[in-house]
């Protein structure tokens, strides 16, 4: 990387601040908000008969809905539109304004091994800090490893037997995380190698799916510059994803959620996309030998399809002046499976949102939806990408308590979120 000076909301050195206004609120809005759009995509076809709501939830109305306390009152923000909702009848136009007339059950929402994954890899950036904060040295990518590796042994596969043993955490006790919801990816395929790719030696050279990017969420939480998000992102893709596309792609969504929330807290009137910009501009100061996910960004924010840029990214691993097989004209389509194209997709989805001017939770119901409505294998990793950035650029006010009652990950992520707040002393 070149120590050239940063773009506006991005610093090489300095990170969000423990103090901005409402961080703690979007450390977890962010999270939640990333596995409510994946779990809204990937309902399965609905029982006819009206399914009874989770055990334990409430349809009461008044200052709850559906028992879950509005995030903007609970975060000690304004209430959001979840709080003025109130009752069951309210709930549920509220959940089919995004999922349709399809979902009008109170049935739980079921997340995919995307949102798993990036849990465990909140989890993983928790053990770093946690060793850093007791004086003790650790290897970031390893304890990445080892957290992927954890999610492994939740899973139903047999073990590698070249791969390590990992301690259990606290984490590992949450059953939601050990169930087989589907779409393991490449991920699943290079943890099953039982050795820890590098960029310089990868297990998957030529691995580049939507996994790499999505469980790189909490990347964007880390209140370090862009010098540091960077490298880590990209070693920690680098684990299972050889393609130096998705591990650009991960990093690009690391510094858009962090942009996003700094812009968001500015009063920017288009905050995901000056993020978005400002993420480009970092970009293009990394030394990588990288630019189709670079080109596809810039496609969505001029407005352009991202399917017909002059670059499409699943192939431009390739130095400036050597042949690009990612061009225009190339295998590249709509069922593409890429972190990159997934990312374009996410944000096209999100700036659609944000153009529209509505108000914070429309917003979010604005980009879900219209993730929803993406066709191809990659486009349904579009949703959490969306969901996050909306999230990270208008905190826990985007989001709707009724589905946040229906989440469910819902405790695992309020633990996980809680333990980040409390070990980086968040104080906004």
């Amino acid at each position: 990387m070149t120590a050239s000076s940063s773009s506006p909301a991005l610093s090489p050195d300095q990170g969000t601040p423990a103090d901005l206004p409402g961080i703690a609120d979007r450390v977890r809005a962010i999270m939640l908000a990333g596995a409510l759009g994946d779990a809204l995509t990937a309902q399965p076809e609905p029982a006819q008969a009206p399914a009874a709501p989770p055990e334990g939830v409430s349809t009461a109305a008044g200052g709850q809905v559906l028992g879950i306390p509005s995030p903007g009152v609970a975060q000690g923000g304004s209430p959001g539109a979840g709080a003025a909702s109130g009752g069951a009848a309210a709930a549920i136009a509220d959940a089919a304004a995004v999922s349709g007339p399809t979902t009008l059950q109170l049935q739980p929402l079921r997340i995919s091994a995307d949102t798993q994954l990036s849990l465990y890899t909140m989890d993983g950036l928790l053990e770093s800090i946690e060793w850093a904060s007791a004086g003790e040295a650790a290897d970031e990518t390893a304890c990445q490893w080892l957290a992927q590796l954890r999610w492994l042994r939740t899973q139903d596969v047999e073990w590698p037997e070249s791969a390590p043993s990992p301690l259990p955490r606290w984490i590992d006790a949450h059953q939601v995380l050990h169930a087989d919801h589907g779409h393991q990816g490449q991920t699943l395929e290079a943890l099953l190698t039982g050795s820890m790719g590098l960029v310089e030696r990868p297990v998957l050279p030529e691995a580049q799916d939507r996994t790499a990017v999505i469980r790189s969420i909490p990347y964007g939480l880390l209140p370090v510059g862009w010098r540091s998000i960077a490298p880590l992102s990209i070693d920690a893709a680098a684990i299972t994803h050889g393609r130096a596309e998705a591990q650009t792609a991960a990093t690009a969504l690391a510094l858009m959620l962090q942009a996003a929330q700094v812009e968001g807290c500015r009063g920017s009137e288009e905050p995901v996309r000056t993020a978005a910009e400002s993420a480009l501009d970092v970009l293009g100061r990394l030394t990588r030998p990288t630019r189709g996910t670079s080109e596809l960004l810039q496609a969505v924010l001029d407005g352009r399809d991202p399917d017909t840029a002059a670059g499409v990214a699943q192939d431009a691993d390739t130095p400036q002046g050597q042949a690009d097989s990612g061009a225009a004209g190339s295998s590249a389509g709509p069922d593409r499976d890429t972190s990159s194209r997934t990312l374009a997709i996410g944000l096209r989805c999100a700036l659609e949102a944000e153009q529209t001017g509505a108000s914070a939770p429309e917003l979010w119901k604005t980009a879900v939806a219209a993730a929803q409505r993406e066709q191809g294998s990659d486009a349904r990793g579009s949703a959490p990408l969306a969901a996050a950035l909306i999230a990270a650029a208008h905190g826990g006010a985007s989001l709707e308590a009724q589905q946040i009652g229906r989440l469910e990950a819902r405790e695992v992520i309020e633990e996980a979120c809680q333990r980040w707040v409390q070990l980086l002393g968040l104080t906004g």
